[in-house]
């Protein structure tokens, strides 16, 4: 990888970090409470019953999907590059 892609990419990280936990608190109330919570019926609406089988969580934040796949019997890997 080049120096300045280094660089963006370690920006963006520090970025990602810094918004992290405002982020996570943003989902659980006002405007944006609301449309997570519309999106996550129609996560589970397009899921139906798949007990026992994989996902792959990419750029999964707080871990809240994995953890609601994890809670209903799905194998979950979650990844991020912010540690929040």
């Amino acid at each position: 990888m080049s120096a300045p892609a280094e660089k963006a990419q370690h920006r963006v990280r520090a970025l990602f970090d810094a918004l992290a936990p405002q982020h996570r608190d943003r989902h659980r109330r006002g405007a944006l409470g609301w449309l997570a919570a519309r999106d996550l019926k129609a996560f589970w609406a397009l899921l139906g019953e798949r007990r026992g089988q994989s996902a792959l969580d990419m750029g999964c934040g707080s871990g809240r999907y994995a953890q609601l796949l994890q809670a209903v019997g799905f194998l979950v890997c979650a990844v991020d590059l912010s540690e929040a």
